[in-house]
């Protein structure tokens, strides 16, 4: 439904995804949020409505603007709104400081936030220390939803127009990446690029309709964004949004809800393994872990009490996923993060950037029709890199006979030996 004042940008094809799916399954839930459940009709809806209020006040397309919110059904709700407009989504961290948030809030030069109801003097809080906030939106799980506030007089905007010439390929997403070390660096990706990602996961997770996706990781975070949030949006499921991890509240919810798809982090498997009594998990046909090394013991432990091995995917802000542990082994070496998504390329490469042999260790690099084309703020020299077509993430590793990518560690943390690269530690 477009309003009155609305404007549908062409490119914008995750908006238009969703219409598809709930044209498909209008009466099916898409978010369970505590008491609120919203089935993809509704979902649709709120979006409209949101959108309206954007437009009344003239967020644009390809405006970046900040959300900052807990897991929720309102932080699923701005984002698609954001994305039907044509705008760019700023995901930051909802538990810290407004003094944390605001370096971020001025490197994009956002005007707008969308946040929870318990910031509500975030905006001023902002503009005292030298924001230029205009707009604020707060979200509330009561019937109300979002509710707006207007603050400093709107300002004229500078959007990086030649950065994206063409609509078809709206930028979407802007996240930071500090690899190991350094000042955080910018990315940008399209919403194209987004969507091609999250359909590929979709097919190598065999997702569904009939799934049930536990949203625990928080949702601004690369991880918890787009392979909980998104991939069971796009995918037709139903995500059930949590704000926090605690283990025994989470393995209730597993087990009384009937959860399919467990996307998480080493640690909150490393809690769930130790919860006692033993909870019934046979519901669960997928779990995966990224962001760090899940070490074996952990991954043992968890498959002889719930009988489901844990997948480690490896994955960043600047490509989207980029490999996925195999199901045929019950569980392969720490280090060990799987074969590549269909689509993307990895090589391990020498210091001249010439491919090296399996089994010999070197640089990864990764060419991906899901990656960003660079960063956006980033001076000088980086670790993680762009070349041409490729991005160097700054890792070490190699290929085993069985064709997986075993990663060594950071390339800073490595010194070079007779022509082999070598951890110190």
């Amino acid at each position: 439904m477009i309003r009155s004042g609305e404007k549908r940008q062409s490119g914008a094809v995750l908006y238009e995804h969703l219409l598809g799916v709930a044209a498909h399954v209008p009466n099916k839930l898409a978010v369970v949020d505590g008491a609120v459940q919203l089935t993809f009709k509704d979902l649709v809806a709120r979006v409209d409505e949101l959108a309206s209020s954007l437009c009344d006040v003239g967020v644009t397309s390809r405006e970046p603007v900040a959300v900052i919110l807990e897991n929720s059904a309102g932080f699923v709700t701005a984002v698609f709104t954001l994305w039907k407009l044509g705008a760019v989504v700023v995901p930051l961290n909802p538990v810290a400081q407004d003094s944390e948030v605001l370096p971020s809030i001025l490197d994009v030069d956002a005007g707008s936030i969308i946040t929870g109801s318990k910031r509500r003097g975030l905006a001023s809080a902002l503009n005292a220390v030298g924001g230029a906030i205009s707009h604020l939106w707060t979200y509330s799980s009561s019937p109300a939803g979002f509710s707006y506030s207007a603050h400093a007089a709107p300002r004229s905007r500078k959007l990086d127009s030649a950065a994206h010439p063409s609509d078809s390929d709206l930028p979407a997403l802007t996240q930071y990446s500090t690899g190991s070390t350094g000042k955080p660096k910018r990315v940008t990706r399209s919403q194209e690029r987004l969507l091609r990602e999250l359909l590929a996961i979709v097919h190598v997770f065999n997702m569904s309709e009939s799934d049930r996706v536990l949203g625990v990781i928080a949702f601004y975070h690369s991880h918890g964004f787009k392979n909980a949030m998104m991939l069971s949006i796009l995918a037709g499921a139903t995500l059930r949004a949590c704000e926090r991890f605690f283990p025994r509240d989470i393995a209730n919810l597993i087990e009384l809800e009937r959860i399919t798809v467990f996307p998480a982090v080493p640690f909150m498997f490393q809690q769930l393994a130790r919860v006692k009594p033993r909870h019934d998990f046979s519901s669960l046909r997928l779990a995966f872990s990224g962001t760090a090394a899940l070490d074996s013991q952990t991954a043992i432990a968890f498959d002889d009490l719930y009988a489901i091995k844990i997948r480690r995917v490896y994955g960043t802000s600047e490509t989207g996923l980029i490999t996925v542990e195999q199901q045929s082994r019950r569980f392969g070496p720490t280090n060990c993060v799987g074969q590549t998504v269909p689509g993307v390329l990895v090589e391990v490469v020498d210091d001249e950037g010439e491919p090296v042999a399996n089994g010999m260790h070197g640089r990864v690099k990764v060419t991906s029709p899901f990656a960003a084309t660079g960063y956006d703020n980033l001076i000088g020299h980086s670790s993680s890199y762009f070349e041409g077509e490729s991005y160097f993430p700054g890792d070490v590793g190699f290929v085993s006979p069985e064709g997986d990518l075993m990663l060594m560690g950071r390339q800073p943390g490595f010194i070079n030996v007779g022509g082999t690269k070598v951890d110190p530690a």
